[in-house]
């Protein structure tokens, strides 16, 4: 289907994207949607539209286009959070808007901690965190400054240096974590990334 959309920039070349498309009311978190037949982007959103946070190069490949084609919603929706149970939920790279939409719609039950992983520059500028996460050393403090309006804890990962970031894969963050905090109960929800 061929779709209009509106388009905002972002940090370090990525961009924000509305899709204006009837399926908006549809998506859920963890559906994705493939524009022109080659590029997954995972939905962050479906209140204007379908929106979608463009890596640089899709970004690049829109910046001067009208419109775009895309498929019908793909994947499965993402479970919800369970009630009374610590959540600890896991994303990286293009994944990172799926994680987005799931704590819009759940973040007033969502009880856990949130770990974002990016391999080189995130699509926002991280902040230093309000929230003190035990078990995390005192220099990884950087955090999704949306994540932190909503009082989400959460921290970040990356295969680049960036300060208040572990520097390093998001899973040995995760496990690092883990070794030292073990809830009784936990829901580990892990978003992969589309990209190969």
């Amino acid at each position: 289907m061929i779709c209009g959309f509106q388009r905002s920039a972002l940090v370090n070349d990525y961009a924000h994207i509305t899709i204006s498309t009837q399926e908006n009311a549809l998506a859920q978190p963890g559906q994705y949607i493939i524009i022109n037949d080659t590029h997954p982007c995972y939905v962050m959103g479906n209140t204007q539209g379908i929106e979608i946070i463009a890596n640089p190069l899709v970004a690049k490949f829109l910046a001067h286009e009208k419109s775009v084609k895309i498929s019908p919603l793909q994947g499965m929706a993402l479970e919800a959070p369970e009630k009374s149970t610590f959540c600890l939920l896991i994303a990286e790279d293009d994944a990172i808007s799926a994680a987005i939409f799931f704590l819009k719609k759940y973040r007033k039950q969502f009880q856990g901690l949130v770990l974002l992983g990016c391999a080189s520059k995130f699509p926002f500028a991280p902040c230093p965190s309000r929230i003190i996460i035990p078990h995390l050393p005192p220099e990884i403090f950087a955090a999704v400054p949306l994540l932190e309006d909503w009082g989400v804890p959460n921290r970040l990962a990356s295969l680049s240096d960036m300060p208040g970031v572990y520097h390093g894969s998001i899973q040995t963050l995760a496990d690092n974590w883990l070794l030292h905090y073990a809830p009784n109960a936990i829901q580990r929800i892990i978003i992969h990334s589309l990209s190969l």
